[in-house]
């Protein structure tokens, strides 16, 4: 008989929960980078309307290099979308090919 210690499952069901908050973020990770992206580029013209023309120049660049995260993030996605799709389709002509015989 096997015996599981107490702390070994709350170990095991807190590394569960920390990987489902990851999956979670990672799927609505676009989301969350153009929220920030969004943020940023107020904070510019908040900056750049009180006069901070310091803050306005850091909040834009941060705004610029959250625009090519969200780019790289969105093309790559589209990348793995691509390959599954045609993975899927390829499967599916084999088990076509196999029931035709």
């Amino acid at each position: 008989m096997l015996i599981v210690d107490v702390r070994d499952l709350d170990k095991m069901e807190r590394t569960i929960r920390w990987i489902e908050i990851a999956l979670i973020i990672g799927k609505n990770l676009v989301f969350i980078i153009a929220a920030f992206v969004g943020i940023s580029f107020m904070i510019a013209i908040y900056n750049s309307l009180v006069g901070n023309i310091v803050g306005s120049i850091i909040s834009l660049a941060f705004g610029a290099a959250g625009l090519v995260f969200f780019a790289q993030v969105r093309q790559t996605r589209r990348r793995h979308y691509r390959r599954r799709v045609k993975y899927q389709e390829t499967r599916q002509q084999k088990y076509r090919e196999v029931a035709s015989a």
